[in-house]
C-alpha cells in the first residue's frame, strides 16, 4: 500500500506543477514585455539595445516572442479563472460572474496592445518616420496608458475583490494553483520553434 501511494505521489509530481498564485493574479507576461519595451525605448542610443529594437520589426522577431507570451497568458488566465467552478451554481451572481470575466477581458485586450506597441517602434526609434507629431504621440499615450496602468490596476483589484467575495461565500481560497505540465510546456515549446522557423524562412527569402 506504501508503494502504491509512492508511486501515486511520484506520477503526480511528475505531471503537476504547483504555481504560486500571487505569480497568477498580480502580474501578467504581457505586462513584464510591456515594461521591456518602454525601458528599451530610453536606452536606444546603446548600438545592442538600438539592434534588437530594430530586429523586432525588421527581422519580425517580435513574433517568435508574442506567441509564447500570448500562450502562457491563456494559462494563467485559465488558472485564474479556475476558482468559479468552486463557487455554487446558485451563489453565481451576475457581480461574480463579472469579477471572474475580468482576466478573460485583459486577455483579450492585452495581445492588440502589445502588437501595437511593436509597431510604434518605428516612429519611437526613427522620428523621421512620423507623419504628425502630434497624433503619434496621442495613440503611443494611449496605450503606454492601458499597457502599463490599466491592466496592472485591473488584475490585482479583481483578485482583491474575488477573495472577499469568496471569504464572504466561505470558500476556501488555493493558495497555490496546479499546471499540467505535460501539455504545458511541449505547447510552450512548439509556440516559440514554429515563429521561428517562420521567421527564419522569412528573412532567408527576404534577404537572400
Amino acid at each position: 500500500m506504501t508503494y502504491e501511494n509512492n508511486d501515486y505521489f511520484w506520477v503526480s509530481c511528475r505531471n503537476y506543477v504547483k504555481i504560486p498564485s500571487y505569480l497568477i493574479h498580480y502580474v501578467t507576461p504581457f505586462f513584464i514585455w510591456s515594461v521591456i519595451l518602454e525601458l528599451t525605448s530610453h536606452l536606444i542610443f546603446v548600438p545592442i539595445i538600438f539592434q534588437f529594437r530594430t530586429s523586432l520589426w525588421v527581422n519580425e522577431i517580435s513574433q517568435v516572442i508574442f506567441w509564447p507570451l500570448f500562450l502562457l497568458s491563456y494559462f494563467l488566465t485559465d488558472l485564474s479563472t479556475r476558482d468559479f467552478k468552486l463557487i455554487p451554481k446558485e451563489k453565481r451572481s451576475i457581480y461574480i460572474r463579472l469579477l471572474f470575466s475580468i482576466p478573460i477581458c485583459i486577455l483579450a485586450i492585452e495581445p492588440i496592445f502589445s502588437m501595437s506597441e511593436t509597431l510604434l517602434l518605428i516612429p519611437d526609434d526613427f522620428p523621421q518616420t512620423r507623419v504628425s507629431e502630434q497624433k503619434y504621440q496621442s495613440v503611443k499615450s494611449e496605450i503606454v496608458l492601458i499597457s502599463l496602468i490599466f491592466s496592472p490596476l485591473a488584475i490585482p483589484l479583481s483578485k482583491y475583490l474575488k477573495d472577499r467575495k469568496m471569504k464572504s461565500l466561505h470558500i476556501k481560497i488555493k493558495e497555490h494553483n496546479e499546471i499540467n505540465s505535460e501539455k504545458f510546456l511541449p505547447v510552450m515549446w512548439m509556440s516559440f520553434i514554429i515563429p521561428l522557423s517562420c521567421v527564419f524562412i522569412y528573412n532567408f527569402q527576404t534577404f537572400h
